[in-house]
């Protein structure tokens, strides 16, 4: 049996096998398991697997900004600055891109150098800037080109690759005099000094918005237009028509823009166009020939308003946070608005990007360290302008918040949890059970309990654990000895598996185990039969794990290799269970927001969850009456077709197959008006179905035990009690 490495929150790898033998015959099924000679080791970084919002380990984190996020004012950086913080609360690997001093447009020297967009694979992407741009706040020219720089970061930083079109693509069209532009590995562009010269590309208008990516120099005469279809346009960002290669005006002269990173940027521009229609856009070159008036052209986006894959670009833009004492409220204010307008415009076109209200999360005075900031002198004794150990502590909160805020946006894929019930919501029989030694029985709908422990166990429905992703949980507890195994699992339809035959399979849920001296283990049966499609007689093992639990509630995944010698025709098992291989003690254990999916990623790197998928109460009720239902006595309307016996139809929700009716109650009472025939309320006892017939959807029984009933006389049911079970359980 395979075993996982397990630490506070996520699973490791697996070596080492060793033997189970299955038997099952109906419900019942006896595992015999070896669990000597199992090894254990740590993985590579891939083999690490995750449901957490931000990625896997493969992709990680990749962090861009000044000193803050490079951890200045924390104790240790590299474990207590927020984006080391971040990086670990979610166990994926950070790289942190962030530079002391750098200002908005430094920035840009690592994202168009480190960041290459793509439609899936992608790490999760943080911005926090401003802290050096705020002594420069308040001139209209900065702002405006504060905000055309964060829109060009951020914007691509959020579009994959497929829906841009680099100024260096074949079917672009240049005329005049062009040379390659090689400033940013990310991007290569198209720069021309020449008046006239002129650059097209065609692209389709998915959004009714396209971005112009171009050239911002510190010092620079160049000017460009543009057209749309042959019509003049103008930047929604500027407003301007005709457009400035100057990153800044010379008046306003920053050091951090010049003397640490670049004397270029990339801005962007944002125009308005129809939606669904091929475009043209054309730039010409409107300033005088003169290597002093560059025009750059990098490229353009056209974000889609549309679902992405697995681990499609998003990226996670702070505001501005305040500074000591809240001095400079007015800058800082205007920064974090700027900051926010950027995401939210962004967000609305289509793309992935969302404001982190960090100011929220920080305080002005006791989060602040005495560590002095660039362009921010202290401003009260023991308090400068950067995060102490509790501020990087806050801002980690901050950025962790908004990203649980905000799912993965993945393709839509509609019940890729092939299980029923898996969030426990759904609990018709009852929310207590008692489940003898050595049986199994069904509990919340679709799920049967497992106990082959050393006496009597108990199921119940629970609220979720701390740490659980859902609202509610299955508890089992069985008092378990050396050789005991007690837990939960689902029976599949064949149709709900037979096309993960020959596929990879991840299965993930949430699990909270107390038991000592023991493991967990899951299991994936194959079942067979000879004449029914879904009921087999025998099993076989599909696939067997053990691992160590963990020491809190936590999720948990599991990757289960290709299964294709068999063929999933008749169904399957999935169960969770607790194997106790040495000692004795009680069970305690907790399982939340099982799934069962089929694995989404092609090549080296799988075993990778999608976010739980949460389905609507009535669409999980409706799903589970297909196996299971009761019918209530009251309005149940049948007939006296003898002295004793009633006659009554029963049209239900379509069952899986012809269901088993079992009579729920086989007492009624005339003083609680259980049931009445005519104008007489009827006692009786000792019911029983005698005979009915039954359909998928509808069923006749006749209901004998009665005395005295006038024949052809009408019942009613006067009672909210449950009459009958109908039950097509596999």
């Amino acid at each position: 049996m395979t075993k996982f490495l397990f630490d506070e929150r996520w699973p490791r790898t697996i070596v080492g096998t060793s033997p189970v033998t299955v038997t099952t015959s109906g419900l019942t099924t006896t595992v015999a398991i070896n669990t000597g000679g199992a090894t254990y080791a740590q993985p590579a970084a891939n083999d690490i697997a995750n449901l957490n919002p931000v990625s896997s380990v493969s992709f990680g984190l990749k962090a861009f900004g000044d000193s803050i996020s490079a951890g200045k004012g924390s104790t240790s950086p590299a474990t207590l600055g927020w984006v080391a913080r971040l990086a670990a609360e979610y166990g994926v690997t950070e790289s942190n891109l962030a530079v002391e001093g750098y200002t908005n447009v430094d920035m840009q020297t690592r994202v168009f150098n480190y960041l290459t967009p793509a439609d899936t694979n992608n790490p999760v992407v943080t911005m926090m800037i401003g802290a050096n741009d705020v002594d420069y706040v308040g001139n209209s020219y900065y702002n405006t080109a504060y905000k055309t720089h964060l829109f060009a970061s951020a914007a691509f930083a959020a579009l994959p690759s497929v829906d841009q079109i680099t100024a260096t693509d074949v079917n672009t069209v240049t005329a005049g005099s062009w040379s390659n532009d090689a400033t940013f590995s990310s991007i290569t562009g198209k720069k021309s000094t020449t008046n006239g010269s002129t650059y097209t590309v065609n692209f389709w208008s998915a959004s009714g918005v396209v971005y112009l990516f171009y050239g911002s120099y510190y010092s620079s005469g160049g000017t460009f237009s543009v057209t749309l279809n042959s019509t003049p346009a103008a930047d929604q960002i500027t407003s301007q028509s005709v457009m400035t290669s100057q990153l800044q005006k010379t008046n306003l002269a920053n050091p951090y823009l010049t003397s640490i990173a670049t004397t270029q940027g990339v801005a962007l521009a944002r125009y308005m166009v129809p939606k669904d229609t091929m475009m043209t856009m054309q730039i010409t070159v409107t300033s005088a020939t003169g290597a002093g008036n560059p025009v750059t052209i990098y490229g353009v986006g056209m974000p889609q308003k549309r679902q992405r894959g697995l681990y499609a670009p998003r990226v996670f833009l702070a505001g501005a946070i305040r500074q000591p004492g809240d001095t400079n409220a007015t800058a800082t204010a205007a920064l974090d608005a700027a900051n926010k307008s950027v995401a939210q415009t962004l967000q609305a076109d289509g793309l992935n990007v969302n404001f982190v209200d960090i100011r929220q999360y920080l305080n002005s005075s006791t989060d602040m360290s005495n560590v002095a900031v660039q362009n921010t002198p202290a401003v009260a004794p023991g308090y400068y302008g950067h995060p102490n150990d509790g501020g990087h502590k806050h801002i980690a909160q901050g950025f962790q918040d908004a990203i649980n805020a905000q799912p993965i946006r993945q393709e839509t894929w509609s019940f890729r949890n092939r299980l029923t019930n898996a969030n426990f919501d759904i609990w018709q029989r009852g929310t207590s059970f008692t489940v003898p030694t050595g049986s199994l029985a069904y509990t919340a709908d679709r799920w049967f309990a497992q106990n082959d422990s050393g006496g009597d166990a108990t199921v119940t429905q629970a609220s979720a654990p701390a740490g659980f992703r859902g609202l509610n949980a299955i508890r089992i507890q069985a008092p378990m000895s050396a050789g005991s195994i007690a837990g939960w699992g689902q029976r599949f339809e064949g149709q709900m598996v037979r096309d993960l035959d020959g596929k990879n399979v991840v299965v993930s849920f949430d699990l909270s185990q107390s038991v000592s001296g023991g493991a967990t283990a899951t299991w994936y049966l194959q079942l067979f039969g000879n004449t029914a499609l879904d009921n087999g007689t025998f099993s076989t093992m599909l696939f067997s794990t053990t691992f160590t639990p963990p020491a809190s509630a936590g999720v948990v995944s599991i990757a289960i290799p290709a299964a294709s010698t068999v063929g999933l025709k008749y169904g399957a098992h999935f169960r969770v269970v607790a194997v106790r291989t040495s000692g004795s003690g009680t069970l305690d254990a907790y399982l939340g927001s099982v799934q069962f999916e089929a694995d989404r990623l092609v090549g080296g790197n799988w075993n990778n969850p999608t976010p739980f998928e949460f389905r609507p109460l009535p669409v999980e009720l409706t799903m589970s009456r297909r196996f299971y239902q009761r019918v209530p006595l009251q309005g149940v309307l049948g007939q006296a077709v003898a002295s004793n016996i009633i006659f009554c139809s029963l049209k239900f929700e379509e069952m899986r197959a012809t269901p088993t009716a079992t009579l729920l109650k086989t007492s009624v009472s005339g003083a609680t008006f259980d049931l009445s025939v005519g104008w007489n309320f009827v006692t009786a006892s000792g019911l029983s179905i005698t005979n009915y017939g039954a359909q998928p959807k509808s069923a006749s029984f006749q209901w004998s035990g009665f005395s005295g009933l006038t024949v052809g006389g009408l019942a009613a049911g006067n009672d909210i009690g449950d009459l009958v079970e109908l039950s097509a359980e596999l």
